[in-house]
């Protein structure tokens, strides 16, 4: 692998590592009576932390959801009529 491909890859987990940091700190600011339902299953503040902290399938899913919604905010998509 060429320097500038490491350089890139370790850039983009560098990346993925800060959203996933954002995402916790986001989680943990909200009250400790937060439950997410995903499909047919609810979870609660805790069990989304541990997802997230293990970088899961569903921790990864509410990065995604987290960004997205940071994203929207930025462009002033959520606050369009």
């Amino acid at each position: 692998m060429t320097q500038d491909k490491n350089s890139k890859l370790h850039r983009n987990e560098k990346t993925k590592e800060e959203a996933r940091e954002l995402v916790i700190e986001r989680i943990k600011a909200v009250s400790n009576n937060l439950k997410i339902c995903v499909g047919s299953s609810e979870y609660s503040k805790e069990e989304i932390l541990k997802s997230l902290k293990e970088d899961n399938e569903l921790g990864k899913e509410i990065i995604d959801i987290q960004l997205e919604y940071l994203r929207d905010i930025a462009r002033g998509a959520i606050y369009q009529n």
